[in-house]
């Protein structure tokens, strides 16, 4: 696949901002490729990287020309966790309270609680990732370390090349897990698999991601691109951006509200969103009649 464009122009910034740690590519049907290209380092991510990745993801959300995000990284790592070489992570001072993070590297579209709530420079991104309103898919070519296991597991699918593997290796390196990585994985995976893995930092190969659910599909390592794109493609082709939007929705908050009145009030409240979409609403049923694949336009 050919990436385009060393920059972008952001919708909350009036010029183009230089992407000099990612790559980015939109296809004509919408599927954005996001890939974090430090491959020297293994993808390791540094502030500069985290940025990148935040601001790109910010700015495909807001773009409805774009489906979804399929997010990889260059070189043989997804992401090997965070940089901690040359002095990058405590950049600027205390990093647990990342203040010197946001003000050289704003995250967008948040207050300045928000911004300084105690969640880690990795914490802004996991969370936009966590709210958003379209798939993004971990195309995994690779090891997939320490935050970047925590990455991989805050995106809503997994596909996965024979040679991807898993590890919270935080333990290894003296840390508590961080990234999510104790909110997701244990929904993934299951409790006791979860706290095997973090309290272990045992490494998971591809295989047996596959059998423990972390992984959605194992393909060839040559066909990892095209074989996320077409997942991608199954997702969001043919269906209404709004409908993919609250349902995403509806499921994530189903693993904080543990109550099934509340959650039929959620469906009951995404069915009356959906309306909102009365173009789409109307070809979904027009399609349904003449028996051909819908053609939304998020109206």
């Amino acid at each position: 696949m050919s990436f385009r464009a060393p920059s972008i122009n952001y919708p909350f910034s009036d010029e183009p901002v230089d992407l000099t740690e990612t790559i980015l590519d939109v296809s004509s049907e919408g599927i954005a490729t996001l890939a974090m290209n430090r491959p020297e380092i293994k993808n390791a991510m540094t502030r500069r990287l985290a940025f990148e990745v935040a601001q790109l993801l910010v700015a495909l959300d807001q773009d409805d020309d774009v489906r979804g995000v399929v997010l990889t990284g260059t070189g043989e790592a997804f992401c090997s966790g965070a940089y901690l070489k040359g002095g990058n992570l405590h950049e600027g001072g205390n990093y647990s309270h990342h203040e010197s993070l946001h003000r050289h590297y704003p995250i967008p579209n948040q207050t300045r609680a928000v911004r300084t709530e105690p969640i880690g420079w990795w914490g802004p991104m996991v969370k936009t990732i966590f709210n958003y309103s379209k798939p993004i898919v971990a195309a995994v070519g690779g090891p997939a370390f320490g935050g970047g296991f925590g990455l991989a597991c805050a995106c809503d699918f997994r596909i996965v090349s024979d040679r991807g593997s898993f590890a919270s290796i935080f333990i290894k390196r003296g840390f508590g897990p961080e990234v999510g990585t104790t909110f997701h994985l244990p929904r993934i995976v299951g409790f006791q698999k979860a706290l095997e893995l973090v309290m272990t930092g045992r490494t998971v190969n591809s295989e047996e991601a596959l059998a423990l659910g972390l992984a959605d599909r194992v393909v060839p390592h040559e066909s990892l691109q095209e074989a996320a794109t077409d997942f991608m493609r199954e997702l969001t082709v043919d269906k209404p951006l709004v409908a993919l939007a609250v349902t995403r929705k509806i499921m994530y908050q189903s693993l904080e509200v543990n109550n099934l009145t509340a959650q039929l009030g959620m469906e009951n409240g995404a069915g009356e969103i959906t309306s909102n979409a009365p173009e789409d609403r109307a070809e979904s049923f027009k399609s349904f009649v003449e028996k051909r694949p819908g053609k939304y336009v998020g109206q």
